[in-house]
């Protein structure tokens, strides 16, 4: 990866305005074809735990389907639910 992707910031799952968890969001184009190690490391060069990776893909009917993988800095997550809560935003 020669330049990081574009990573939005997140604020998963506030209380009161405050707190959150923050989250490193990339709109994972079909060009950038990230390996997974550069998936790990969007989140320590975005400060944040984690970071979600969506990826749209046209569908067959009108809405597109949406792939998210979730990351931190160790691996892979087979799940994440603020990382799903700052992909829906």
């Amino acid at each position: 990866m020669s330049a990081p992707p574009p990573v939005t910031l997140v604020h998963a799952c506030l209380r009161d305005g405050a707190g959150g968890s923050p989250t490193a969001v990339v709109l994972e184009e079909a060009h950038l074809n990230l390996s997974d190690a550069e998936r790990r490391r969007v989140p320590v060069e975005a400060g944040t735990s984690h970071a979600v990776y969506v990826r749209l893909h046209p569908g067959e009917t009108r809405e597109p389907t949406v792939d998210l993988r979730f990351f931190t800095a160790e691996g892979e997550l087979p799940a994440c639910g603020h990382g799903t809560v700052a992909a829906l935003a």
